[in-house]
């Protein structure tokens, strides 16, 4: 059976039966990121009909701000476009650091939306 591009590069990545990408509390990040996103605007950050066209879509689009959806405070959504940001490092380094990040927003002065206004 013939592999393909991806299986190649796949078994190429592993050493001694581990693989070496970068999978931790970045990733875990970025999904939190994608979920908050999400909830905050009742939209996904990057649309798209199937698997592919959403990959595409976060590979080629900067992260988009949860405020051209709704009203949110400054704090709260740059932490989610940083969350979401495709260089790791840009992101909050793990749950903790995410954790006081979310801490620190002041919800007080957001105004609640109907249930229907992310759709």
């Amino acid at each position: 059976m013939k592999k393909t591009r991806a299986a190649k590069r796949s078994s190429r990545s592993r050493s001694n039966g581990r693989i070496t990408s970068k999978i931790g509390p970045p990733t875990d990040v970025y999904a939190f990121g994608a979920m908050l996103f999400e909830m905050l605007t009742g939209k996904r950050a990057f649309p798209g009909d199937d698997p592919m066209a959403v990959a595409l879509a976060r590979l080629s689009a900067l992260p988009p701000d949860p405020r051209a959806h709704r009203p949110l405070p400054a704090a709260l959504a740059e932490l989610v476009v940083a969350c979401l940001s495709r260089e790791p490092g840009r992101r909050p380094a793990d749950g903790r650091e995410l954790a006081r990040a979310l801490d620190g927003v002041d919800l007080s002065t957001t105004s609640r939306l109907p249930r229907d206004a992310g759709t």
